[in-house]
């Protein structure tokens, strides 16, 4: 190809989910797979039970949540903080999160196998296991981010 030519797949593939990765549910063993389904996108979003801007989000999940679901699509909580899974239910029941899915990622492998970095994070994959976003959950949260400027001193 010659100079300024697109990128092809083959070139720069996107990234791709592996189906048969084993994930932790709630109340059960799941492969990655099981979460997907063919033409409907899977938000997997990285939250910490003591990350306030993932809290601030969680009304904001639950109407997502609402709206995919009947269309075949989710939301589906990801716990990967060492120590978040035991409270992931307590977690989710009190932010009103309890109708989404949630993967307790003890070993950290679904957030190794997507990237994750932060919490909170999400990933919209198609029902082929490909990533095709990867970013914040929207642009309220990057106001939330901001620095709160330094504390008084004495």
């Amino acid at each position: 190809p010659g100079r300024g030519a697109p990128a092809t797949a083959a070139r720069n593939p996107l990234p791709r989910l592996d189906r048969a990765l084993r994930l932790r549910l709630a109340d059960r063993d799941v492969r990655a797979g099981a979460l997907l389904a063919p033409g409907k996108p899977t938000a997997f979003v990285f939250v910490g039970t003591a990350c306030p801007i993932a809290n601030a989000a969680a009304p904001e999940l639950a109407s997502l949540h609402a709206a995919v679901a009947p269309r075949g699509g989710k939301v589906v909580l990801v716990y990967s903080n060492p120590g978040d899974q035991d409270e992931a239910a307590a977690h989710a029941a009190h932010w009103n999160l309890g109708a989404l899915p949630r993967v307790l990622d003890t070993d950290q492998s679904l957030a190794a196998a997507l990237g994750a970095k932060l919490t909170p994070e999400a990933f919209v994959v198609d029902g082929d296991g490909v990533v095709r976003y990867r970013g914040r959950i929207d642009d309220a949260s990057a106001a939330r981010a901001k620095p709160r400027g330094t504390g008084a001193s004495r």
